[in-house]
C-alpha cells in the first residue's frame, strides 16, 4: 500500500483558481517607486533587444497606479507602441 493519494479533478481545480475555502490566492504587493522605474529601465533594455513580450511584461509592471504618474504614463504609452 502506497502512503501517496491522488488528489480529484475537483481538488485540483481548486487549488490551481486559489478557490479553497472561499480564500483567494495571495498577490503580488503594488511596485515601490524602485519597482517602476526597474521595470521601465528593463523594458527599454529589452525593446534594444528586439524582445518586445518580455518589455511589454516589464511596461506592464510600471504602468501601474501605484508608479509615479511621468513613469507610469511613459510605461502605458510604451505598452501600446509595442500592442
Amino acid at each position: 500500500m502506497t502512503t501517496s493519494r491522488r488528489l480529484g479533478a475537483p481538488m485540483v481545480l481548486a487549488l490551481v483558481t486559489g478557490t479553497l475555502g472561499g480564500v483567494p490566492l495571495a498577490q503580488a504587493a503594488d511596485p515601490t517607486l524602485s519597482d517602476c522605474i526597474q521595470a521601465n529601465e528593463a523594458g527599454i533594455k529589452l525593446r534594444s533587444d528586439n524582445k518586445l513580450r518580455q518589455a511589454r511584461a516589464q511596461w506592464l509592471v510600471c504602468a501601474a497606479e501605484s508608479c509615479n504618474a511621468e513613469i507610469r504614463n511613459a510605461c502605458q504609452a510604451r505598452v501600446s507602441e509595442v500592442n
